[in-house]
């Protein structure tokens, strides 16, 4: 056995690094890499989690071949390449498994094929591996071509889920996945400014893709930056990547979607210029290294959480690599433990053949070797070659019409089709591992759980690696943190990480770079309510903003309120308007008999007395803030009120003339209604009944109306609109025009009978009202058609106090100074006294006349 080890190991250079084979009825190929490369042709140094992968699928296929519940009496044999991490070789070798596979297949039914260098061995019909996401795409996209099934234990990038690659499948979660639990991570924490550092290759660059879909998504974070590392000659780019870092202080947390020998030379860097106190968050690339994996070029840089698939143990295995001796660990063929020997105890398990140091028979490995070794991912190396066996269990076991293939048909097992094997692939579902081990379309695990995970310094410059959290997928809270179990290094709680803190209230986020901002101060009219608004609220049209921004207020409306001295001067001067009417109609109603009550006629005076009243009454009104219902009735109300007055001013100056006018008309009216009192109401009632029908009419057809005029952000003017339609103006204009012909004819008469003698009636003072009327009117009308608002309120109120108060102090004044002042003066005896005198000195210088 020693003598074919060395022969194998020393003579057969092609063989030396690239092959563990053993024979079986059915072969599983293995693309692994238990060397690093210097360059993509020659292998480099030893890598010992290699070693680790080739001992776990040389364990994995012993023990599915002494189980018997899969693949009885069939036994399987691997084809172990060692591609060195090179894309190059493992396209290569890649390409002798096709060959060797078709060339088994077309010999089969008689087709001669030249043979490579394998040609003495069975042919694969699937292959495990590779490992690493930018090598796995090279072989995806080969065994696309030549239709061979590929299973990676680790390949994570989410490109090789593209429906191009649908003959590679993977028992490891895609970085579609990885980005939502590190998004989750960043989410819970409230980080909102982290940069990125990624490869430039598939395994980077997609890995930051799905993770800036999530922030475009979430809206909740985003990524200031992102720099992309070259797989080659990246150490020339490092240092202005971690310059760029270091001068970004708001930034403290960085995402790391790289390489692990990468990651050494960024951290050695960032050490080297003073980069701390920073999170970084390592994708599971470095998530699943060891904690030696540091160095410690890292201890002071800060806190490192990372996200890995689901760590699961096989303790079975690792008691196995344990108390592996030297002797025994070349049994199964393979080689590549004698490098460990060699590189780690400096002794050779061949060392009778080689003239090397011999290795004691009981050495072990020790933990720190272990350590070396230990791969996270092997858990996921095993299941990927428990698929294949499921899915060749099920080719063997397949019973007709029960197969996959069409119409029921079974697959052929002499030999097995690798097209038959990846059919059956998508179909298998056991317990492995890892879990329930299935695949959907893409060819991801169905099932996708991660570790979060925080290397954490336990003593002096040593980490250990602590599990703090977990991810699942199909949970309703996907991420789980252990309370307390996260060092941070830099204090009590996380750090923020924001570009600047969120804009006060009553300012608004506007981005200048990404994820960065100004705070600007809201405009006039809009405001913010809550911290970091990106836009401004527009406030209502009836509102504006706030001194600060912060909040919308009411405009202020232009009405007179109760509390202004001017409402407080017009309220009371109606209030003793009202009053004085009121006391005058009382007087009046007590000394009705007197002659000078007779005299000024008690039921036109009483019926003027409580026109005046509403007059006064109405000014009040006009002061109230306007409405609909306010506005339908001030206009009309106060037309037909003025109407009113003026028409039984009128009656009363035509009962003047009566005794003075000779001619045929006034002889007729005075007999037909001046004389008479009842018909005198019903004249009142005539003369009124066309403006008490068009205040009708107006309410009823198109009313006043309540208006409310908006200067944006500055006020709100509220007032009464007349009209709304031609309708209304109309009514209006015609309501006006009677009042005012009535007017004019009764200011004519009473100008007429102002020289006439005093005790038959007050003609002079009915003239004196009848100015201030005119006079208050042509105030009124002029501001009624060019102001609003307050102004014609003021206006309005003011012309209808003067004008019912001119009424009051003209006509009834001289009457109640009369009755209250001098009662000698109102008796029947004087006023025929004095009668006689004013006719007599009326008729003497008639006389006198030539």
């Amino acid at each position: 056995m020693e003598v074919f080890l060395f022969f194998t190991f020393f003579t057969t250079s092609s063989l030396a690094y690239e092959r563990v084979y053993k024979k079986g009825d059915v072969i599983i190929g293995s693309l692994l890499s238990a060397h690093k490369n210097s360059d993509e042709k020659k292998c480099r140094d030893f890598y010992p989690p290699g070693l680790n992968r080739v001992e776990a699928t040389i364990q994995t296929i012993q023990q599915i071949n002494n189980n018997s519940e899969i693949l009885p009496n069939i036994t399987l044999g691997y084809d172990i390449r060692d591609y060195c991490n090179s894309r190059e070789l493992a396209m290569k070798e890649t390409y002798d498994f096709a060959v060797n596979s078709h060339s088994a297949l077309n010999s089969q039914i008689g087709i001669p094929m030249s043979r490579n260098k394998s040609n003495s061995t069975n042919s694969a019909v699937a292959i495990v591996g590779p490992y690493g996401s930018r090598n796995s795409l090279q072989v995806a996209g080969l065994l696309q071509v030549v239709g061979m099934a590929g299973i990676s234990p680790s390949a994570t990038s989410e490109e090789l889920s593209w429906p191009f690659y649908d003959k590679f499948l993977r028992t490891v979660p895609p970085d579609n996945l990885q980005a939502k639990a590190m998004a989750d991570l960043i989410d819970k924490f409230e980080w909102n400014y982290v940069a990125a550092v990624a490869m430039e290759h598939s395994y980077g660059i997609y890995g930051i893709r799905a993770l800036e879909r999530e922030a475009l998504q979430r809206q909740t974070f985003c990524i200031g930056f992102t720099e992309y590392i070259p797989p080659q000659d990246y150490s020339l780019q490092i240092p202005g990547i971690v310059q760029k870092l270091k001068h970004s202080k708001e930034v403290k947390v960085v995402i790391l979607w790289i390489e692990d020998s990468v990651a050494r030379v960024l951290m050695h860097e960032a050490a080297r210029q003073g980069v701390q106190y920073r999170v970084w968050i390592l994708s599971d690339s470095l998530a699943t290294k060891t904690p030696d994996f540091l160095g410690s070029d890292f201890i002071y840089l800060g806190v490192y959480l990372g996200i890995q698939p689901r760590q699961f143990r096989d303790e079975k295995y690792e008691k196995h690599l344990k108390t592996l001796t030297p002797g025994k660990s070349l049994e199964d063929g393979n080689i590549f433990w004698e490098k460990l020997w060699k590189e780690e105890f400096n002794c050779s398990a061949l060392a009778n053949i080689t003239m090397a140091s011999s290795c004691p028979c009981d050495l072990n490995i020790n933990q720190n070797v272990f350590n070396k070794m230990y791969d996270d991912f092997i858990p996921y190396h095993v299941d990927a070659i428990y698929a294949i066996a499921h899915a060749l269990n099920a080719i063997y076991r397949c019973t007709e019409p029960r197969g996959l293939l069409p119409n029921g048909r079974c697959p052929g097992t002499t030999p097995v089709s690798p097209d038959h094997v990846l059919l059956y692939l998508r179909n298998v579902s056991f317990q492995g591992l890892t879990g329930v081990v299935q695949f959907d379309d893409n060819g991801d695990p169905l099932s996708s759980c991660y570790d979060v995970i925080s290397f954490q310094k336990s003593s002096g410059i040593s980490y250990s690696k602590v599990k703090v959290g977990t991810w699942n997928k199909t949970r309703d809270s996907r991420l789980q943190i252990i309370n307390g179990s996260i060092d941070w290094n830099l204090g009590s709680a996380p750090p923020k990480s924001v570009c600047k803190e969120p804009c006060p209230l009553g300012t608004m986020q506007s981005e200048s770079v990404a994820c960065c901002w100004e705070c600007l101060q809201c405009p006039e009219g809009t405001v913010t309510s809550i911290r970091g608004a990106t836009n401004c609220s527009t406030c209502p049209v009836t509102q504006k903003s706030n001194r600060e921004r912060t909040s919308c207020v009411d405009l202020p409306v232009v009405a007179l309120k109760l509390r202004d001295a001017t409402t407080i001067f017009f309220v009371i001067a109606a209030v003793v308007g009202v009053i004085f009417s009121v006391s005058t109609l009382v007087i009046f109603i007590r000394y009705r008999r007197t002659p000078v009550v007779k005299a000024a006629n008690k039921e036109l005076s009483f019926t003027i007395l409580v026109a005046n009243s509403s007059c006064f009454a109405l000014s009040i009104l006009i002061l109230v803030r306007p409405s609909d219902s306010i506005c339908s009735v001030i206009e009309p109300i106060r037309y037909t009120a003025l109407t009113v007055c003026v028409s039984v001013l009128f009656l009363k100056t035509m009962r003047i003339l009566r005794a003075f006018e000779a001619s045929a008309m006034f002889q007729w009216l005075n007999q037909q209604f001046i004389l008479n009192m009842r018909k005198q109401l019903y004249l009142v009632l005539i003369v009124n009944a066309p403006s008490c029908i068009l205040s009708l009419v107006w309410i009823l057809l198109d009313p006043p109306s309540f208006k409310m005029d908006i200067i944006s952000g500055k006020a709100i003017i509220v007032s009464c609109v007349l009209s709304m339609t031609q309708v209304g103006y109309i009514i209006r204009i015609h309501m006006v025009s009677y009042l005012i012909a009535w007017s004019l004819v009764c200011t004519w008469y009473a100008f007429k009978a102002r020289n006439l003698p005093e005790n038959f009636n007050e003609a002079k003072y009915i003239g004196f009202s009848m100015y201030i009327y005119l006079l208050s009117w042509i105030t009124y009308f002029p501001v009624l058609s060019t102001l609003d608002g307050v102004y014609v309120t003021v206006v309005s109120c003011a012309t209808l106090l003067v004008s019912s108060y001119g009424l009051l102090l003209c006509i009834f004044v001289p009457k109640l100074y009369v009755i209250l002042r001098h009662p000698a003066k109102n008796t029947t005896h004087f006023v025929r006294t004095e009668l006689r005198a004013q006719m007599s000195n009326r008729v003497e210088p008639t006389m006198g006349d030539p």
